[in-house]
């Protein structure tokens, strides 16, 4: 997403109270120390909770394995919702940004 959308939030909601709102909805997420926009962090959030979402619904598979993965997924993207979504002297020892 380019910067132009963005600026048009502002201009639509007014000088930077779309970027103070958005600034406090989305984490701040590095990868490979590239510090992603508030609308790439948005878009990776969305897409985590997507895959949450289909993996309540449909697993991974009834067998063994499929559970087994389901299950462990499941539990890293609590990890990641925690290290998202939490003030850093909440979380227990997990850093407010997210690096790959």
């Amino acid at each position: 997403m380019s910067d132009e959308t963005e600026s048009d939030a502002s201009a639509v909601i007014g000088p930077n109270i779309a970027e103070k709102r958005a600034m406090s909805d989305e984490p701040r997420i590095e990868i490979n120390g590239v510090i992603l926009t508030l609308a790439q962090a948005g878009t990776m959030r969305t897409a985590l909770e997507h895959f949450a979402s289909s993996l309540n619904e449909e697993g991974l598979g009834d067998d063994v394995h499929g559970e087994a993965m389901t299950r462990l997924y499941l539990e890293r993207i609590e990890e990641i919702r925690s290290a998202m979504f939490e003030s850093p002297g909440e979380q227990n020892g997990c850093s407010s940004t997210l690096s790959a």
